[in-house]
């Protein structure tokens, strides 16, 4: 099962989440000739739980037009984990998390 390509973050909806969720329970099929975008990330971390839907939706608005690896945007935030024991969304940290997901 793999997360559909978004072309803006306004097609987060309950039914996007959904899927995300989805797509967690397994493993993240390849796509070939495809990155993995900024929305995607943001759609799994969703889903797992790592932040709210509210804190991607200012992410996107404030980071319309940044450049850089989404990555490294992200764990710029300095953001902590929803889920316990809240570790820091640091760049080591999502690689590892995202690493899982493939």
């Amino acid at each position: 099962m793999t997360i559909p390509d978004p072309k803006s973050f306004s097609d987060l909806n309950a039914d996007t989440v959904t899927q995300a969720q989805a797509a967690t329970a397994t493993k993240l099929e390849p796509t070939a000739n495809r990155r993995l975008r900024r929305n995607d990330i943001l759609k799994l971390m969703i889903a797992d739980k790592l932040i709210s839907y509210e804190t991607a939706q200012k992410f996107v608005k404030v980071r319309a037009n940044a450049h850089g690896e989404p990555l490294d945007r992200i764990a710029l935030q300095q953001w902590r984990s929803l889920k316990p024991p809240y570790p820091e969304l640091t760049v080591e940290f999502l690689v590892e998390w995202l690493a899982g997901k493939l």
